[in-house]
């Protein structure tokens, strides 16, 4: 069936049919539709990937800025605010010193971002399966996101 919605809940969609979990049992017609869905977004996210590509100098960023981290034993940007001073300003130093040296290609990565963006907020109409309310089996409470959540992500697809 042919649904509108924007680009941006495709995505979402396609998050949440591969990572909620459900209580058993779960039916033929929901695995199909997951099957299928899937699938068809998957489409999707690969041809916006082929659109907006992450620039190659940005991925040297990223990976450069991730080895800093590493060498100071710090997880991330969240874990910096815990650790020492002296660790803290050490780190800080380096990332600034390192973005300074990458200033093109995080602008670039910026502009290409916001793109992106304005494109994933587009409308369209894709081809997706759907189900009843019916179909849709309980939505477990281990998962990461909330009930209410993953249940708005899939009302995309619930028909009656």
């Amino acid at each position: 069936m042919k649904l509108k919605l924007k680009r941006r809940q495709l995505l979402e969609l396609n998050h949440v049919l591969k990572t909620t979990k459900y209580d058993l049992p779960i039916n033929g017609r929901f695995r199909y539709m997951v099957t299928s869905n899937v699938k068809t977004t998957d489409e999707e996210i690969k041809q916006l990937n082929e659109a907006f590509p992450t620039p190659d100098k940005f991925v040297e960023f990223k990976k450069k800025e991730a080895e800093i981290y590493k060498t100071f034993g710090v997880a991330g940007q969240e874990a910096l605010k815990t650790a020492t001073d002296d660790i803290k300003n050490i780190v800080e130093d380096k990332l600034i010193e390192l973005r300074s040296e990458y200033t093109d290609a995080i602008n670039e990565n910026d502009e290409l971002s916001k793109e992106r963006f304005s494109f994933l907020e587009e409308n369209i109409e894709a081809d997706l399966k759907t189900i009843t309310p019916d179909d849709v089996p309980n939505i477990s409470t281990d998962n990461k996101y909330y009930h209410w959540d993953i249940w708005n992500t899939l009302s995309i697809i619930v028909q009656e």
